[in-house]
């Protein structure tokens, strides 16, 4: 029961914002810069904006940059990672990284009360030169929900069956 002196935890802020996203994780639409991605020689650039994580709200307050430190021997591809990891004592620490394609950690931890929770925000080509191009966006820009009344759609969609049963 949420009342004065109750505690409510990270978690529990998690579990109603993973419900009002409709269990969507992704970038929150109309807030900041919308986490637009550059690059400016080998950094890949994560400008202001607020992720969403299995619930859990990050805000990107000022840009971040993740570094691309080796030159590879061939252009190779490179997904933008940003992960949230719940400890068993609920605390959630994030990180910003880079990675050879993969299959992402998405773990439950809204059920298990731990784990890791991984999105991509982008791919990326570092090429042999030492730059980074081709920057794609790949995370879902998240809005919230309309003014539909559910009822009223109920409804028409009952008078039109009715009409075409006529």
């Amino acid at each position: 029961l949420e009342n004065n002196g109750v505690d409510i935890t990270n978690i529990d802020g998690a579990v109603f914002n993973n419900f009002a996203s409709g269990n969507r994780s992704g970038i929150i639409g109309g807030y900041l810069n919308e986490c637009a991605l550059s690059a400016t020689g080998n950094s890949i650039i994560l400008s202001t904006g607020c992720l969403l994580l299995h619930g859990i709200r990050v805000k990107i307050t000022e840009v971040e940059s993740v570094v691309m430190s080796s030159t590879p021997s061939q252009d190779t591809r490179y997904q933008l990672i940003a992960q949230v990891i719940v400890d068993t004592a609920g605390t959630v620490e994030f990180s910003l990284f880079a990675q050879s394609i993969q299959s992402l950690i998405q773990d439950s931890f809204l059920i298990d009360g731990m784990g890791t929770y991984q999105i991509e925000i982008g791919q990326f080509t570092h090429t042999t030169l030492g730059t980074i191009t081709d920057i794609v966006k790949t995370a879902n820009v998240i809005y919230g929900a309309t003014n539909v009344d559910l009822n009223e759609i109920s409804a028409s969609v009952q008078d039109a069956r009715s009409q075409a049963q006529s």
